[in-house]
């Protein structure tokens, strides 16, 4: 599929590997369901629960684990308290010492354009090639 005709103008390339990451495991769970599964227990063990499909009801002002927030951003954990401590998620530490984020700020931050490390911000001009802002 050429570059432009991407469906999803303006993702970067770990966006668009992780949409095809999940078609493959989608297709994989119809043909070989045992498979997938030891696949899926991998990957949850190495932190990327992102790939597991699993269903997480929320309103704007719940409280998400920085797994689930991950799930949302379909990043790690770890990638979310990245957000956190480079001030681009706003968390709340609980009584355990666990961090949470709240819902609305997590899908605010999964609709805005996705970042170049260096915090180039990359957006889609009007022929779809990327062009830095």
């Amino acid at each position: 599929m050429p570059a432009s005709s991407w469906p999803f103008p303006g993702e970067a390339p770990v966006a668009r590997a992780r949409r095809v990451a999940l078609a493959y495991r989608s297709a994989l769970q119809q043909h070989a369901p045992d498979v997938a599964a030891s696949i899926d227990d991998i990957m949850s063990r190495w932190g990327e629960t992102w790939a597991t499909p699993r269903v997480i009801t929320y309103g704007p002002d719940s409280m998400l684990s920085a797994t689930e927030a991950g799930d949302v951003l379909c990043i790690s954990a770890a990638a979310v308290h990245n957000l956190r401590r480079a001030g681009r998620l706003a968390g709340i530490k609980d009584a355990s010492g666990r961090w949470h984020y709240r819902a609305s700020n997590v899908t605010r931050l999964s609709a805005e354009p996705r970042r170049r490390s260096g915090g180039t911000t990359v957006t889609v001009s009007e022929d779809r090639r990327s062009a830095p802002k």
